[in-house]
Formats: C-alpha cells, sequence, structure tokens
C-alpha cells in the first residue's frame, strides 16, 4: 500500500510502500517480512510506489532481492528470496 503524507511524516521517510498483510507459506513470510513493515528500497533502488517494487522483483535474475525496510521506526535489511520458474526450452 503506498505511504500517505501522515504515515511518511510520522515514519520519517519521503518514499516506500506499506506491508499491510503477509500470508503464511510465502516468500515474503519466509523471509521474515512483517505486516507493519515499510519497504523503502529493493536492490539499491528507491522504492516510491508498488509498481516500482513490483517491477524490481519482476527483473531480478538471481530468485532474491535485499530490501530495506523500516520495522518498529528502525531501518533493517533482509533478502526476500523465491524460486524462480524454470525456463521453457524453445
Amino acid at each position: 500500500m503506498p505511504l500517505t503524507d501522515d504515515w511518511r511524516a510520522t515514519l520519517g521517510v519521503d518514499n516506500g510502500v506499506l506491508v499491510t498483510k503477509v500470508l503464511p507459506g510465502t516468500p515474503s513470510k519466509d523471509s521474515g517480512l512483517h505486516a507493519g513493515d515499510v519497504i523503502v528500497a529493493a536492490d539499491g533502488q528507491t522504492v516510491a510506489s508498488v509498481r516500482t517494487l513490483s517491477r524490481i522483483v519482476s527483473n531480478a535474475k538471481s530468485g532474491s532481492v535485499k530490501l530495506q525496510i523500516i520495522r518498529a521506526g528502525k531501518p533493517q535489511a533482509i533478502v526476500l528470496r523465491w524460486q524462480q520458474e524454470p525456463s521453457p526450452d524453445l
């Protein structure tokens, strides 16, 4: 969810997206992401919107993305990992 001006002021950040829900058994949950975390960067790129985050994740070639988050007012880094789909043989 995009951050409102009030959330940005409260958290002291200029950008980011708020994690509102993390489902069990997902790469987000397995990587340690929590509801309430604010993702401010992914692989060193500023996350200004959900669309930006989706683009960064979908362009990742390694099956992982390093996320810079704010959790309980403190910056942290976590690595989001997922299994990549095998490339179809052409």
